[in-house]
């Protein structure tokens, strides 16, 4: 999370789009492609164009293919029983991670997929600050109210290419000095995430001198429309790989396996 020091190296307020972390908006030298394909909105955004890993499942008999998404992080701790609890090899960080696990069917038009894409990705964030508002972590990470909106910039920045600039001018940014003004009037007790946000659409807004018009979240950043279930994709319980050896499935709309006729002797 972050905190005051942050201003301008890693934290802005902007008219129009409240708070935002640089880093979740993917701008500056924050911005890097994680080679875990599983992380990162631009990796979402190619597992679903390209269609990347491949499955015999099918819903309705559709062929399809899986998508594997996941949002993480890591912090250090002091605490002997936590060090125990989740250490990695003898590691003292803590790392966490939410995963979804999706089966989404072939050769789906780029809107569709874009669609789904932002279904997958908003399903994931929300799980994930779920996570932080929880043990170990509790109620001051989750859901801080420049997490979501960030982190849909940088979904539409990898999926629509929106180029920094871009995100700069529609948002306007404001100065380090007029977002320093912003954090001493508004935040109180230092701490950023002790007002939430549920809503990636919908930023807190507060007065600040640079800003001289009603702010308005930019329409292009609500472009695209979250995928509703309409029988072309569905989510998994758990990593949908297979072991060797066992019977493919076919689902229905709603994720139910199709269990086939028993065969008449």
């Amino acid at each position: 999370m972050t905190d005051r020091s942050d201003i301008d190296h890693r934290l802005a307020y902007s008219c129009n789009c409240g708070w935002i972390d640089k880093g979740h908006a993917g701008i500056g030298r924050f911005r890097v492609v994680n080679t875990d394909l599983t992380q990162g909105a631009i990796n979402l955004w190619k597992q679903i164009q390209s269609e990347m890993y491949g499955t015999s499942d099918t819903i309705n008999n559709k062929p399809c293919f899986r998508v594997h998404y996941r949002q993480a992080m890591g912090t250090t701790t002091n605490s002997q029983v936590l060090r125990k609890l989740f250490a990695f090899d003898g590691k003292t960080l803590l790392r966490v991670s939410h995963f979804g696990h999706y089966l989404v069917q072939k050769g789906l038009p780029k809107e569709r997929k874009e669609e789904i894409a932002l279904r997958i990705f908003l399903d994931v964030s929300y799980g994930f600050e779920s996570m932080q508002s929880g043990f170990p972590f509790f109620l001051s990470s989750g859901f801080s109210q420049e997490d979501l909106i960030s982190n849909l910039l940088g979904f539409y920045s990898a999926v629509r290419g929106v180029s920094e600039g871009q995100i700069k001018q529609l948002c306007q940014f404001t100065s380090k000095h007029a977002s320093l003004a912003v954090w001493d009037a508004q935040i109180k007790n230092g701490k950023i995430g002790d007002v939430k946000n549920r809503d990636s659409a919908k930023p807190n807004f507060y007065p600040c001198s640079e800003c001289k018009t009603q702010p308005q979240f930019p329409s292009l950043f609500k472009s695209i429309k979250r995928a509703m279930p309409t029988g072309d994709f569905i989510q998994y319980k758990q990593d949908p790989e297979l072991p060797r050896g066992q019977p493919v499935r076919n689902y229905d709309a709603l994720g139910n396996v199709i269990k086939k006729p028993a065969t008449v002797k």
